[in-house]
């Protein structure tokens, strides 16, 4: 579905919104996956990055700069974070 979304964004010419679209489901993807993967923190990431997505579409409606940074750079930070706390909880168990 979002391939279908992005193809029809950039169809319309608002391919500035693709990283919003991409961001907001791979965040709506994260909660039902986290009981499968056991992993209840994935819940509140799932969440932190569809208000990240918001906020690019928002700022990016309202001011001079690209969703793509604001979304980039949010779920970029946020991603990293998970991925540090989840390497850390592995080398503790260890």
């Amino acid at each position: 579905m979002a391939v279908l979304g992005a193809l029809a964004l950039a169809g319309l010419g608002w391919s500035e919104y693709v990283p919003v679209l991409v961001c907001a489901v791979v965040g709506l993807h994260f909660v039902p996956l986290a009981p499968v993967l056991r992993d209840r923190l994935l819940v509140p990431l799932g969440g932190a990055l569809c208000l990240v997505a918001l906020a690019g579409l928002v700022v990016a409606l309202t001011s001079s700069v690209q969703a793509g940074l604001v979304v980039g750079t949010g779920a970029g930070l946020l991603l990293w974070g998970y991925a540090a706390r989840a390497l850390l909880a592995t080398t503790r168990t260890a």
